[in-house]
């Protein structure tokens, strides 16, 4: 990935995989910003549970000097609630009909749940990136 200029996003099933990607920053392997993605489900007994908690225990593990962006996915009933707190905490999203297709059992196209979450963002006062700012802000 390093000799090709690959960016991929990391992702953390475990607590254990956020110890390993920061290894591999510090041997070198890969480089700023990390781009990391949480992992919660309500659906399987992987990981730390889809609480603010959760999400906090993997917050904490993350030196202050790592240059990074974090990503919160999330299966099951603890979507809505996950995502909303990932936009509240400084955060980003990974939404769509393939990570949950109701929301509060309603049936929502992708472009609804974008623009919901959108004016989430809107509504606490963060700013929306364009593509290109996503882009450089992702390296």
């Amino acid at each position: 990935m390093k000799q090709l200029g690959i960016v991929c996003t990391l992702g953390m099933r475990e607590p254990g995989h956020l110890r390993q990607v920061l290894a591999y920053r510090e041997m070198g392997l890969l480089k700023d910003p990390l781009l990391l993605k949480f992992y919660f489900t309500d659906n399987h007994p992987y990981g730390l549970p889809p609480t603010v908690q959760g999400l906090s225990v993997y917050l904490s593990m993350i030196p202050p000097n790592v240059p990074h962006l974090w990503f919160v996915e999330a299966k099951g009933e603890g979507y809505l609630a996950m995502e909303s707190q990932a936009i509240m905490q400084g955060g980003h999203v990974r939404i769509g009909i393939g990570d949950s297709p109701t929301i509060e059992g309603k049936p929502l196209s992708n472009a609804e749940q974008v623009r919901r979450f959108a004016d989430l963002a809107r509504h606490i006062g963060r700013d929306l990136a364009t593509p290109d700012e996503a882009r450089t802000m992702m390296g």
